[in-house]
């Protein structure tokens, strides 16, 4: 019976063992379950960090060529007289900011630019093409639309339709709805 006894308990023993090391592992493997799930959220933040670092410096650079068209296209207009060359100034104008804002759709489409931020240049583009101002030449409309009959450009149907919208918050929805769509590769 003594020996039954030594027997019974060192199954305790050994049974109490396996529970504590089952403990330990169940507690292993949630303590490497926090670690991983923190170094995701981690991982997460930093990336949104990133991106929105990335962001600011695309939107910046969009920014200084804006206002680097706008000064030298000024410089230019106050440099001549003859209304030939003038028109030409005027053509240039429209010319680079279709050029700027065609980059800038196609970094809007790769989400390098944020949709608010870009609907915002939108509206502002259709005044400019609408409106004159003071010291810039009109943005010439022709040099934003593309015949989309014979043409397969997103661009130029996107503009098309930020042009046909009636008011902001209409270009606000255009813009979310073009960001809806797959981005480009």
């Amino acid at each position: 019976m003594c020996e039954n006894n030594k027997k019974s308990w060192w199954e305790a023993l050994g049974a109490t063992a396996a529970v504590i090391a089952a403990l330990a592992s169940v507690g292993s493997v949630y303590y490497a379950y926090q670690t991983v799930k923190e170094a995701n959220e981690d991982a997460e933040q930093t990336r949104l960090q990133q991106t929105t670092r990335f962001q600011g410096i695309v939107m910046s650079t969009c920014i200084q060529e804006y206002f680097q068209i706008r000064r030298e296209t000024v410089g230019d207009l106050r440099q001549f007289t003859d209304p030939t060359e003038k028109q030409k100034v005027e053509d240039l104008y429209s010319e680079r900011m279709y050029g700027l804002h065609f980059e800038e759709y196609n970094l809007f489409r790769q989400g390098m630019i944020p949709q608010h931020i870009y609907a915002l240049w939108l509206e502002s583009l259709k005044s400019k093409i609408y409106q004159s101002e003071k010291y810039y030449p009109q943005i010439q409309k022709d040099k934003f639309i593309q015949d989309t009959q014979y043409t397969n450009d997103d661009f130029s149907f996107f503009v098309s339709e930020i042009l046909g919208a009636t008011n902001d918050t209409q270009i606000g929805d255009i813009v979310e709805k073009e960001a809806q769509r797959p981005r480009y590769q």
